[in-house]
């Protein structure tokens, strides 16, 4: 059992297991010498405290990413399937507009 106490510690040390679980998977990558060094460089920059924790931010990134892919693609294909409008572009805009500035 994970007590209060070691997980503020973990959120210390690293954030993201918060985000995610507590308990880290492994995985071993290989990778050429230029990304390694690559991955490196990020870290020795300080936006990251290891090379895991700069992966473990590219796939959050990419599954992110994914997620945004999937809804544009759920929005294009409602899209194609509704029906053809009569309405004009000019009316069209307005009316997104309306609906957006009563957000």
């Amino acid at each position: 059992m994970i007590r209060g106490s070691d997980l503020s510690r973990a959120a210390i040390v690293n954030p993201s297991a918060i985000l995610y679980n507590f308990r880290m998977a492994q995985m071993n990558v290989s990778i050429p010498d230029a990304l390694k060094g690559w991955a490196e460089a990020r870290v020795a920059e300080g936006r990251y405290s290891s090379t895991s924790d700069y992966v473990r931010d590219l796939v959050r990134r990419d599954q992110e990413s994914e997620q945004a892919r999937q809804r544009l693609q759920a929005a294009i294909d409602e899209g194609l399937a509704s029906p053809e409008s009569d309405a004009k572009m000019v009316d069209i805009i307005e009316d997104a507009r309306r609906r957006w500035s009563t957000r």
